[in-house]
C-alpha cells in the first residue's frame, strides 16, 4: 500500500511538498519522497530535519543543478553534505558550499570537522 501511495505523490507535488515541509513526517517517507519527480518536494526533503543523512547526501549528487545550489546555500545542512558539494562539477554550486561554510565557521556552527576519505577539506577556518 505504500508503494501505490508515493506513485501517487510523483503526481501530485502539492501533496508531495506538503508531506516533505511536515515536521513529523518519518525519515523512511522522506526518503522516498526524495525521489519524488518535483524539485520543491525534493528540495523540501533535503531541508527536513527528520532526513537521514545518507538521504541528503544522495539528494546532493541529484543531477538537478538547482537542487544541488539550493542545498549548498543551505547554512543549517550538515557540514559532510556541503563537503561533498565542495567537489561539484557546476563551479556555481562548488563556490556557494565553500561561502556556505564559510558563513557557518563565521557563525560557530561547525567548530572541526574530521576528515573524510573522498570528501574535500577546503574550508578555512578563520581563527
Amino acid at each position: 500500500k505504500m508503494n501505490a501511495q508515493i506513485n501517487w505523490l510523483n503526481t501530485s507535488p502539492a501533496w508531495g511538498m506538503e508531506a516533505a515541509e511536515h515536521n513529523t513526517t518519518s525519515s523512511a517517507t522522506l526518503s522516498k519522497l526524495a525521489a519524488h519527480n518535483d524539485l520543491g518536494v525534493r528540495t523540501a526533503v533535503a531541508e527536513n530535519p527528520n532526513t537521514l543523512l545518507s538521504t541528503v547526501m544522495r539528494l546532493a549528487q541529484d543531477q538537478c543543478v538547482d537542487l544541488r545550489y539550493a542545498i549548498a546555500e543551505n547554512h543549517q545542512m550538515d557540514g559532510h553534505v556541503l563537503r561533498l558539494l565542495l567537489a561539484d562539477d557546476n563551479p556555481y554550486v562548488a563556490h556557494r558550499a565553500e561561502r556556505t561554510l564559510a558563513r557557518c565557521a563565521n557563525e560557530a556552527n561547525i567548530v572541526s570537522l574530521p576528515v573524510v576519505p573522498g570528501i574535500p577539506n577546503r574550508l578555512k577556518l578563520v581563527g
